[in-house]
């Protein structure tokens, strides 16, 4: 069995089989989101496990067994740590695209002209 996992702030675990990976690229930056508390688990490619406590105390949870379900968690899952993994390998050029905790990537870009002004250019079209 192999389990990875994704931590917002310090990893507070080790993983023996599988991997921890920080979640890094938004780090320093705070969105309101980021109060609320998140664990997202998926066993044995059947079972799946939601939980979120919004304001980072009170839990709701669900436990599904469905697999179209299980597919979406698992692709959550797979695209953060994927995500996280690009971003360390080319940090220095998400930063200089993107900006810090990449805020400009939520930033539409309607055409290739857009996508390729600078964050500082993409800030004074929009303020």
């Amino acid at each position: 069995m192999r389990f990875d996992v994704v931590c917002f702030g310090p990893v507070p675990v080790t993983v023996h089989k599988g991997r921890a990976v920080q979640h890094t690229s938004t780090e320093g930056t705070l969105y309101r989101h980021h109060q609320a508390r998140h664990l997202a688990v998926v066993a044995d490619n059947h079972d799946t496990l939601w939980a979120l406590a919004p304001d980072g105390h009170s839990w709701s949870t669900a436990v599904i067994t469905d697999p179209l379900f299980t597919a979406a968690i698992k692709g959550y899952i797979r695209h953060d740590l994927y995500v996280q993994q690009i971003y360390a390998d080319f940090t220095d050029e998400l930063h200089a695209h993107y900006g810090p905790g990449l805020q400009q990537l939520v930033q539409p870009a309607n055409t290739t002209e857009a996508a390729s002004r600078t964050p500082a250019e993409r800030d004074s079209k929009t303020a």
